[in-house]
């Protein structure tokens, strides 16, 4: 029995690991689906994010480790949807470029 929340997981990929200097990172184009259970979790940056402690009960082809505890960080929905009125489009990148600044 898989207890937990079904979620997707996407690698950060190098186009040259051998040479960092001269490499570009992107995101997997596939995710990988894997079973977290929550653990705890609390709000961050006063009430605009969360993290969750959670631990992996499955994934596929083993892309997170059976057992293993993970910290995930996430904005909360109403923070979302309050910048998808503002960017439409590009909101995900507008609130990955808001953690980066």
């Amino acid at each position: 029995l898989f207890a937990g929340e079904e979620v997707t997981v996407y690698r950060l990929e190098e186009s040259s690991p051998m040479n960092l200097d001269k490499s570009m990172s992107s995101w997997s184009q596939r995710g990988m689906a894997a079973m977290i259970q929550v653990l705890s979790q609390e709000e961050m940056d006063g009430g605009l994010r969360r993290a969750m402690k959670v631990i992996c009960t499955w994934s596929e082809n083993d892309v997170l480790k059976l057992g293993q505890v993970f910290i995930v960080k996430s904005f909360l929905p109403e923070v979302v949807q309050t910048w998808q009125k503002i960017f439409h489009d590009g909101t995900v990148l507008h609130l990955c470029l808001r953690k980066i600044g």
